[in-house]
């Protein structure tokens, strides 16, 4: 499964019609996910303020309907048909942070105060500012969800919101933002009443710590130690420490989803070089998913290259994963396309060179016998002939001028060809009806 993090910090406004052009595209090259960001600007105070009434600092609820961040509400039902014309979901941030707080009442269509939804009356809200979660010039009161009045009330709430987002948009799952300070009891609640695609940030890159939050959660998580790996070698170490340095894929690849940067990890404190090289990586790794995120995509000009990798990678990375030729200079690593239940594929075998100047010359281990092989990778070079012991010697190019575009994935010839499309008839709901959105107290 292949999603499309949308979360950046240069994002400009109007990228629900942006990424509508965009959806055909990424379905073509394998694409299943796009994941937007809240549709809604949440700080607590000032003119930006565009809460909907339960929750500012992570509304995605109700009211307000016609101005969203990302265009019109129209922009994002329009985006919402036309990923479904070409098999797509959407799937939304959710920046929940387990608090609710201002203001006391919810707004209708025309974001001015309506108390025939659900009004809640001001006794709900009286709790001392938390002094344990960040301090912003704009904060308000917080309400831990565990300590609302009457009981479970906010919890609720946030799980009909995020249901209600779903309805209206066909919305086939979430992202748990900053994952492990959020409330467990709304984690699993939440997990259970929203269908779809759920994963989890929980910001470490200790294998123990996702597996841990996995195992309490039920939910995947985003594979940080996956991230931290490509930074190290972005930063001197060895190809070699992508497969010894920690990495949840190869723990448990089942609740895996490597990316190579996101919107929290891209920046000066920590720079990813060659991300061509991890890219590769990331979509061929046997894990449930993996992430590209729109920064790269879109910003840093690697389209054509990731385009190719998602082709590889839903075409021919299927089956059981195995390293062939591990050093710091030569990474080698294939599948081997026996998907069992979920159907069989030619296989890949994939690699990658450091040496900036020549073309290395590989001995290795492949998934095929007695067949030729053909780099269907952008760096391109000659068909390569298996022997019948499975041994093939294959031409790595060189890293020219640190692009890091010149990895290899060989595979059986005649692999070519779109991938298949299954246009999806999933009706949306009218954003404005607001029946069954309320919360018996």
């Amino acid at each position: 499964m292949i999603l499309y993090d949308c979360l950046y910090p240069k994002i400009k406004s109007g990228w629900y019609e942006r990424l509508r052009t965009f959806a055909g595209v990424f379905a073509d090259f394998g694409g299943d996910l796009i994941l937007l960001p809240p549709p809604f600007r949440t700080t607590y105070t000032g003119s930006d303020n565009m809460s909907l009434g339960y929750d500012p600092i992570s509304d995605l609820d109700i009211g307000q309907w016609e101005s969203l961040r990302g265009g019109t509400a129209e922009d994002l039902q329009s985006l919402a048909r036309e990923a479904l014309r070409h098999g797509l979901r959407l799937m939304f941030d959710l920046p929940m942070h387990q608090y609710g707080g201002f203001p006391i009442v919810e707004r209708n269509g025309k974001g001015k105060r309506d108390r025939k939804l659900a009004y809640k009356p001001s006794f709900l809200f009286r709790a001392a500012p938390d002094q344990n979660f960040e301090r912003a010039p704009a904060d308000g009161l917080r309400v831990p969800y565990q300590h609302s009045k009457p009981a479970d009330y906010l919890r609720k709430m946030k799980i009909q919101c995020t249901a209600w987002l779903m309805h209206v948009t066909a919305g086939f799952g979430l992202r748990l933002d900053e994952a492990k300070d959020m409330d467990m009891n709304l984690t699993h609640r939440l997990a259970a009443s929203i269908p779809g695609f759920k994963v989890a940030e929980a910001y470490t890159g200790s294998n123990a710590q996702l597996d841990s939050y996995h195992r309490q959660s039920g939910l995947p998580v985003f594979d940080f130690g996956s991230h931290f790996a490509y930074r190290a070698v972005s930063q001197g170490a060895g190809l070699d420490a992508l497969v010894y340095t920690d990495r949840y894929c190869h723990m448990n690849p089942s609740a895996a989803v490597p990316f190579v940067d996101n919107h929290d990890t891209d920046g000066a404190d920590g720079v990813v070089n060659f991300k061509g090289w991890f890219y590769l990586d990331a979509c061929t790794q046997a894990a449930l998913a993996c992430s590209i995120y729109a920064g790269d995509y879109e910003l840093y000009g690697l389209a054509p290259l990731i385009d190719n990798y998602l082709w590889i990678g839903k075409r021919l990375a299927v089956g059981n994963q195995a390293y062939h030729v591990i050093s710091p200079d030569v990474l080698i690593w294939s599948r081997d396309g026996n998907g069992g239940e979920l159907g069989n594929a030619a296989g890949v075998l994939c690699g990658i060179s450091r040496d900036p100047f020549n073309t290395r010359w590989v001995w290795t281990d492949t998934p095929w016998r007695n067949c030729w092989i053909r780099n269907y990778a952008r760096s391109g070079g000659p068909n390569v002939w298996v022997y019948p012991d499975g041994r093939a010697c294959i031409p790595l190019p060189p890293n020219s001028f640190s692009r890091a575009d010149n990895g290899v994935a060989y595979s059986l010839l005649n692999q070519d060809g779109p991938l298949p499309k299954r246009e999806l008839h999933i009706p949306l709901r009218n954003p404005l009806d607001f029946s069954g959105i309320t919360v018996t107290l």
